[in-house]
């Protein structure tokens, strides 16, 4: 997955918008240890939640995130009218914490309002349409 950045203003804005919203201020830190690399931001999230990854895994945890992130959020237009509603309105925090809920609350990962959180910022900084795309399986060309 290629790698997404928030520079310092929009970093600052976030910790503005959410300075009431505590998990978010755990991807806050996140994002400022990672120098606002969203990608290793994720990551790092990522093994502080699951552990390192396992040598004998076929897939990295951070693949698996991301397939199941996708056949959960990229058909659905519920999630995609709430990054709507974000990117119309990225100073409204509520618009974020939206985000936040539906991806804890509506996917079947169980991962932390943290880690959901750094997740609703790179699907809002790449765009939903473009992070479904980018994640989509590459089909398989059969000829006759």
């Amino acid at each position: 997955m290629e790698s997404a950045h928030l520079d310092a203003s929009e970093i600052e804005m976030l910790e503005a918008e959410l300075q009431n919203y505590d998990p978010a201020q755990t991807a806050i830190a996140q994002l400022k240890a990672s120098d606002g690399d969203l990608t290793q931001a994720l990551e790092s999230m990522l093994v502080e939640e699951f552990g390192p990854q396992p040598a004998f895994a076929s897939k990295s945890l951070w693949a698996v995130t991301w397939e199941t992130l996708r056949e959960e959020l990229c058909g659905d237009e519920g999630f995609l009218g709430r990054v709507k509603d974000y990117l119309a309105k990225p100073q409204k925090a509520t618009a974020l914490t939206a985000l936040v809920i539906y991806i804890v609350e509506q996917t079947t990962l169980p991962i932390s309002p943290s880690l959901a959180a750094l997740v609703s910022l790179y699907i809002a900084k790449v765009g939903l349409t473009i992070f479904c795309k980018y994640t989509e399986p590459e089909k398989l060309l059969i000829l006759p």
